[in-house]
């Protein structure tokens, strides 16, 4: 009896260790009414949970990779302190800015915000640290050459963490031109409209004015 229970232990044992050194699939297989096979039922009902769990994980991370990689918007990984931890291509795109400033810490949130929007950037730095999200919002940033770029903003703190976050950035560029372009049609439209009322006002007093002389 002794033999056969130290048997069914080490391969507990043995399956605990294979779990450990990331052996998903270890499983105790043990079975029976005894002590032994319930704690062997209990490692496979938790390892059959960890690889589950694993497997939502990992797709959880290969979407998120795809979004990041994808450089469809401006992602960046943030501290409340002011420094950028990562970012992809699309957000260094956007600011100028190369993965060596990256890595040698020279992109600081804080220090890219321009003085006129330092206000909307703290009342949005105040939500996420009360609530975990901010609303979106437009700003802009400094680029590396000193220029701007229009931005709208979003960001959430990471779970477990209130210090860091993830922001996401749009570049609203060429929404703020067509705006612009929008704005320079519509009053040229409405001086070309006054124009034509002032020539029909001037047809009418010339033709009035016609009728008195005949």
């Amino acid at each position: 009896f002794h033999v056969v229970l130290t048997r069914r232990i080490n391969r507990l044992i043995a399956a605990s260790g294979r779990l450990a050194a990331g052996d998903l699939t270890a499983r105790s297989g043990l079975s029976g009414h005894d002590e032994v096979a319930s704690a062997g039922r209990a490692f496979d009902r938790m390892a059959e949970d960890l690889a589950l769990s694993s497997a939502r994980l990992q797709a959880s991370e290969g979407r998120f990779r795809r979004i990041v990689e994808s450089n469809m918007i401006g992602i960046i990984f943030w501290e409340v302190q002011g420094r950028i931890t990562e970012a992809n291509d699309a957000f260094l795109k956007m600011v100028g800015y190369t993965r060596e400033d990256l890595a040698a810490g020279a992109l600081r949130w804080n220090q890219m915000i321009p003085p006129d929007y330092a206000n909307l950037v703290e009342r949005g730095l105040k939500e996420i640290t009360a609530s975990g999200v901010c609303t979106p919002f437009e700003k802009e940033y400094i680029r590396k050459d000193g220029s701007r770029v229009p931005v709208v903003f979003g960001a959430t703190l990471l779970e477990g963490f209130q210090d860091r976050g993830v922001g996401f950035v749009l570049d609203i560029t060429e929404r703020k031109r067509a705006d612009k372009a929008l704005r320079k049609s519509e009053k040229q439209l409405r001086h070309a409209q006054k124009m034509e009322a002032v020539g029909r006002l001037a047809g009418g007093v010339a033709h009035d004015f016609n009728n008195l002389l005949t």
